[in-house]
């Protein structure tokens, strides 16, 4: 299961929606009339996208990529945590990994059919389940880990590939520890909860198993996500 970076050109036209709809989207807006957008995406592994008439967005540019959230209103406490973890982790990430090569980044909350299903990245695309983002939890919270773990991935998965599958230790073991070495060096208080909480995963508990068994679990590390069956599904509507 690998993907190789490709160029994608999308054309998208909504009927019976309302001029509400909003789109979050992997790649760039080229152009957009009415319901209809043209959007590309160059020199990335996968491309996705989450529609709803009732997102509420915010956005803040971060070392020169613009990061946009979109989020249910009765969840605004959790999107202002999608900003804030997001926008901390990427400048981070970008200064002791490498600058980010994109302009754009943006966090969409989406539900599906899993209640404990936490969060998919995608390249410049992120999306949070709607359980955890009602959560919330504040700065310092699951959620924000969460979204930092996402984040992570923009590099482990986005930029260094690998296949997901069989070998997730390229990228789902390089975004947990970036994931919690932010929280350890911003949130000294809750990061041992954290630890903990990670020691009592399951897959810890098994103990190690061959290298490359895979592990029938994709997306987010640390509490649920899409298998592989379902890796693939990434139209989402809020």
């Amino acid at each position: 299961f690998v993907t190789a970076t490709a160029d994608y050109e999308l054309n998208l036209a909504v009927t019976g929606a309302g001029a509400g709809l909003m789109v979050a989207h992997g790649g760039s807006l080229v152009a957009r009339q009415g319901n209809q957008w043209h959007i590309r995406g160059e020199n990335v592994r996968d491309f996705a996208l989450a529609l709803s008439e009732r997102y509420a967005t915010g956005s803040v540019d971060v070392d020169g990529t613009q990061i946009s959230v979109f989020y249910l209103p009765e969840h605004a406490v959790g999107g202002a945590v999608y900003l804030q973890a997001a926008a901390k982790s990427f400048r981070w990430y970008s200064r002791v990994l490498c600058a980010y090569p994109y302009g754009r980044l943006s966090i969409a909350e989406t539900t599906g059919n899993d209640p404990g299903w936490v969060g998919q990245e995608y390249p410049t695309l992120i999306m949070i389940g709607s359980s955890s983002t009602a959560a919330d939890g504040g700065m310092g919270g699951y959620l924000s880990y969460a979204v930092a773990h996402e984040v992570a991935h923009q590099w482990f998965y986005g930029l260094v590939g690998d296949n997901q599958v069989y070998e997730p230790w390229l990228d789902e073991a390089f975004a947990t520890y970036l994931g919690y070495q932010y929280l350890r060096l911003n949130y000294p208080a809750t990061y041992p909860g954290h630890l903990a909480r990670l020691r009592r995963h399951p897959q810890l508990q098994a103990g190690p198993g061959p290298l490359c068994q895979p592990t029938g679990r994709g997306g987010q590390g640390q509490g649920g996500g899409a298998g592989p069956q379902d890796r693939r599904a990434p139209v989402r509507q809020a």
